[in-house]
């Protein structure tokens, strides 16, 4: 059985540390959940849930909260 040297690659995105490639997925899945979320909040659907558990996403406020948490 050969084992491959562990190699680094200077660009790469995937911190190099214990569970890095954990952290580097779960970043990916919490960015996709939250464009995913603003994205339903712009176009008003549900609007009933947005105006209940995220009022700044609601009718009542503007876009500009949008921006805000976009660049959070």
């Amino acid at each position: 059985m050969r084992v491959l040297p562990n190699v680094i690659h200077s660009d790469s995105t995937v911190p190099n540390q214990p569970a890095g490639v954990f952290w580097a997925v779960l970043n990916r899945l919490l960015i996709i959940g939250q464009v995913t979320i603003l994205f339903l909040s712009e176009i008003g659907w549900p609007s009933a849930f947005f105006e209940r558990f995220f009022p700044v996403l609601g009718d009542d406020f503007g876009v500009g909260a949008l921006g805000v948490i976009q660049c959070l």
